[in-house]
């Protein structure tokens, strides 16, 4: 009986390091869609708090943003004319509490830098915004190094984003991400080792 036990153990030992292995697989495999998601989103810009003026069709969403980077963004007429929009949009459902973010493809990367040069001009107080477009759970990390983001820029360090990455200087800051131990097939290692962390599924939009 002993050695049957200490043979379902060495069995149990093998089948959890296979397991283990295949979520670390399948792990990496999520962050290489997500990035692969956030490239092409690279040429969209999320903009934030823009009044609603119940638009009820792309054509006229795009002609409320229009105004904004002409009024608020206060970009000058030979710039806005560089500035090419293909499709812009309200996500999510419509609250009266507040204004939905519009989410714009840009044609071009001028278009792009044009308009993040000019985002410095944008009133704060009334919680105006914009970004470059992430999948949500980048955009997780990216908020969880905010403070830091912040610190950087009273420290006149010039912090720059790499998609969820904060570049300082030299120095690349990342959130830790759960990394699950890949367990080495040798069956007395595996016996002291094995660990499996489990994660309940989640979607993403």
């Amino acid at each position: 009986l002993h050695k049957e036990v200490s043979q379902l153990q060495s069995r149990n030992c093998i089948l959890e390091g296979r397991l283990t292995r295949t979520e670390k697989a399948l792990s990496d495999t999520k962050e290489e869609l997500l990035y692969m998601q956030a490239r092409q989103m690279r040429d969209n810009l999320v903009f934030y708090n823009v009044p609603e003026c119940n638009e009820k069709s792309y054509d006229e969403t795009k002609a409320v943003l229009q105004k904004f980077l002409k009024e608020e963004m206060k970009i000058p007429e030979n710039e806005l004319h560089q500035i090419n929009i293909e499709r812009a949009h309200r996500i999510g459902m419509k609250n009266n509490s507040f204004p939905r973010n519009i989410v714009a493809k840009l044609a071009n990367d001028t278009s792009k830098s044009i308009i993040l040069r000019f985002s410095k001009n944008l009133d704060k107080r009334r919680k105006f915004g914009v970004s470059t477009q992430l999948p949500k759970e980048l955009s997780e990390r990216k908020r969880q190094l905010l403070p830091k983001y912040k610190e950087a820029q009273t420290q006149k360090k010039n912090p720059k984003w790499n998609m969820d990455k904060l570049v300082i200087g030299s120095q690349t800051v990342a959130v830790e991400k759960d990394r699950i131990k890949d367990i080495n097939l040798n069956l007395e290692e595996a016996t002291q080792d094995a660990k499996v962390q489990r994660y309940p599924p989640r979607t993403y939009d």
